[in-house]
């Protein structure tokens, strides 16, 4: 039984896997546009900002704290979620989304 349920998700890791997708590439929105309007807000304004430099700079401390106190495990996820704000622009650009899509 457990092998039978072992290859079942082995096939449709593989179906899922070779499922061929479209490949798509992140535009910022056209200037004027309300999708703009709202990417330039928190991209620009808040995530690359004085708001997201302070939320980083938060999330480095807290990761020292739980270093301190032997918690390996919070102190990766803080790193990498500091990691995160400090490269959010390049994260988004790799999400492979087009914003005007769904705003518009």
């Amino acid at each position: 039984m457990q092998a039978v349920r072992k290859l079942s998700i082995a096939m449709l890791v593989l179906t899922i896997g070779f499922y061929p997708m479209v490949a798509s590439a992140f535009q910022a929105p056209a200037s004027g546009s309300f999708a703009y309007s709202v990417y330039d807000l928190f991209m620009n304004e808040i995530l690359t900002g004085a708001i997201g430099f302070t939320i980083a700079a938060g999330l480095v401390l807290y990761a020292i704290f739980w270093a301190v106190r032997s918690n390996v495990f919070g102190t990766i996820v803080c790193a990498i979620c500091a990691g995160l704000i400090i490269f959010i622009e390049d994260v988004v650009i790799s999400l492979g989304i087009t914003v005007s899509t769904y705003l518009s």
